[in-house]
């Protein structure tokens, strides 16, 4: 009732009336849509899919229908599959089904059908190159990766000459020598017979 709330219920109209499209998927988010879509499927659903989920609905006599608006690009969907059958397969960086369909270049800031979590940038739609710290982030964790690898190799050669020193002075207790170096005190150029 106050004089606020009217200035924000009077903004709010203002906005719906200028809406040409709505979705169907009342307080769910796309990102949720997309998880059950996920789960029904058995693999990560695809913006297409989300899209067709969002802006369809039961009508009285149970039949799926597009909302108005939306069958025009439902049908572009269909249409674009029959023409390209590998849309469907290509990821959100190379361009996929719900890209070419709407056009390649993302609003600022955010993915459509993805909602406000990752943007153009950390994705790398077509068009955008990823942001300088987010290949550093990759690069960065490649190193670490790759030095940790070097580390349990370095680990796995100690304890493998552990072993070799070990079962030697086994060999060499067992005929009685006292005395000779294990192959590990040599050097790494020179020969070793055992």
């Amino acid at each position: 009732m106050s004089p606020e709330a009217e200035v924000r219920t009077n903004r709010g109209k203002d906005n719906r009336s200028k809406l040409t499209m709505s979705h169907a998927a009342g307080s769910k988010s796309y990102a949720r849509v997309g998880h059950e879509l996920a789960e029904q499927q058995g693999r990560p659903a695809r913006r297409d899919e989300i899209y067709v989920r969002t802006h369809t609905r039961k009508n009285k006599e149970g039949d799926i229908v597009p909302l108005p608006g939306a069958e025009i690009f439902i049908n572009k969907f269909e249409e674009a599959v029959a023409e390209n059958p590998e849309l469907k397969d290509r990821s959100i960086e190379d361009g996929d089904l719900y890209a070419h369909v709407f056009g390649e270049k993302e609003p600022r800031g955010r993915i459509r059908g993805l909602g406000l979590g990752p943007t153009p940038q950390d994705v790398g739609t077509p068009g955008t190159q990823m942001k300088i710290s987010t290949k550093l982030q990759m690069a960065l964790q490649a190193r670490s990766q790759s030095e940790q690898e070097v580390r349990a190799l370095r680990q796995d050669m100690n304890q493998m000459k552990e072993k070799m020193d070990q079962i030697y002075q086994m060999m060499v207790a067992a005929q009685g020598v006292q005395h000779i170096e294990s192959p590990s005190q040599h050097g790494p150029n020179s020969r070793q017979v055992i």
